[in-house]
């Protein structure tokens, strides 16, 4: 005969299937909690570095070192072939216009000089002389011309008295045509003393031409030689410093060869090195952010020098407002070459995440996760990166280096 079970009995039996129920329940979720763990690792959010996507401006530019150097400076070559006598200043040396650097050895060109004077001063004895001989010449032919003159009027007088007697046929024809050829001959005599006198005046003034052009290349000559004997004391263009001298007293120096180079302290400019990978990217007049000590200034890049040296390129870069105080010669600079700019674009702080320009992934952060999506990116600078594509205002991305996570689709931070 069966017997009815206690309710007790009953109730009890019930609670332990329920707690076992439950029991199994925890340990699923335990199960799939360590699960998801495995699948999605966790990171601490203050080993990474966020940044939010917003708009702004936002330019492509290639970072480059630059140096500060003087925007002019003039190199001093030796006038000639000849050799140093004494150096005066070292290079470093600050200078003033005029201030003497080195004496060259001018006894050569010195030698020349008082040889030219000597010539000039012959030139100019000979011209003395030639226009003493002819005024001498000219004097004597100008005598006979007045005697000539004199026999003359007498001549015309016997003449004119022989035509009177003619008339009265007290002579002959035949002296009347003597006193006429005796006249005409002194007339010719006469105008061949003038025309001599015309000749001699003539020739002396074509030797005194041919002496002053010989004086004038003689003196041409010599203004040439004594700016070479004046350019022997090698002395400062302007107020600058002295960045290069030969010091070495006696050493034999070619005509052109460099002696010193002095730099104007007063303008400066930069030069710029970079990657010859970027010189498609370089043209003239480009915006340049150099990074002064006291703060940033802007610059406009004016030239691309055509040379490459182990793969490295240089360039002149001007400043649009230089502050010459904050200037020295060889101070090391940053330079920022804007190659391209955009207004009010979508853009985030650069950081390590970013590999460039083009379509790369990246993490989005929402609250206590981060899902790895697909974005495009354009132009970018050591500050922000344009975005084009796969994320909108306000996003916030992890812009640090997580490559150990990168074969994930979400990560857990902590």
């Amino acid at each position: 005969m069966d017997s009815n079970i206690d309710n007790t009995i009953l109730n009890a039996q019930k609670r332990r299937t329920v707690i076992k129920f439950v029991g199994w329940v925890v340990i699923a979720l335990a199960f799939l909690y360590g699960i998801q763990t495995l699948i999605s690792p966790a990171i601490e959010r203050e080993t990474i570095q966020l940044a939010t996507v917003e708009k702004g401006d936002v330019s492509s530019s290639i970072i480059a070192s630059g140096i500060v150097v003087p925007r002019f400076e003039q190199q001093i070559s030796s006038p000639l072939q000849t050799e140093i006598s004494k150096v005066f200043l070292k290079a470093g040396a600050q200078v003033k216009a005029g201030d003497i650097i080195m004496e060259l050895n001018s006894s050569k060109i010195l030698l020349i000089v008082n040889g030219l004077r000597d010539q000039i001063q012959l030139k100019e004895v000979a011209t003395e002389r030639l226009k003493q001989q002819q005024t001498k010449d000219v004097r004597a032919l100008q005598s006979r011309i007045e005697l000539l003159n004199v026999d003359l009027r007498g001549q015309n007088i016997h003449l004119n008295r022989y035509l009177e007697l003619q008339v009265k046929h007290i002579v002959s024809d035949f002296d009347v045509d003597t006193a006429k050829l005796t006249v005409e001959k002194t007339q010719i005599e006469l105008r061949q003393l003038k025309e001599q006198v015309n000749d001699i005046r003539g020739l002396i003034k074509i030797d005194l031409a041919k002496i002053a052009l010989e004086k004038k290349i003689l003196t041409h000559q010599l203004v040439t030689h004594q700016a070479l004997l004046a350019q022997c004391e090698v002395r400062a263009p302007y107020d600058g410093i002295l960045t290069q001298v030969l010091d070495q007293t006696g050493q034999n120096v070619t005509q052109g060869l460099t002696l010193a180079k002095v730099a104007n302290l007063k303008s400066y400019r930069i030069k710029g090195t970079l990657s010859d990978y970027y010189a498609q990217q370089l043209s003239n007049g480009l915006e340049i952010k150099i990074k002064l000590p006291s703060g940033d200034s802007v610059g406009t890049l004016t030239r691309v020098l055509p040379t490459v040296t182990d793969g490295v390129m240089q360039i002149l870069v001007d400043f649009n407002q230089p502050d010459i105080s904050q200037l020295r010669p060889n101070l090391r600079l940053e330079l920022e070459v804007i190659t391209a700019q955009k207004q009010q674009s979508l853009r985030v702080k650069n950081g390590i995440a970013f590999n460039g320009g083009g379509l790369q992934e990246i993490f989005i952060v929402n609250q206590d996760s981060a899902t790895k999506r697909k974005i495009t990116t354009g132009m970018s600078n050591a500050q922000y990166i344009e975005i084009i594509d796969g994320l909108k205002q306000g996003d916030e991305v992890i812009i640090s280096d997580i490559s150990e996570y990168q074969h994930l689709a979400n990560i857990q931070i902590n």
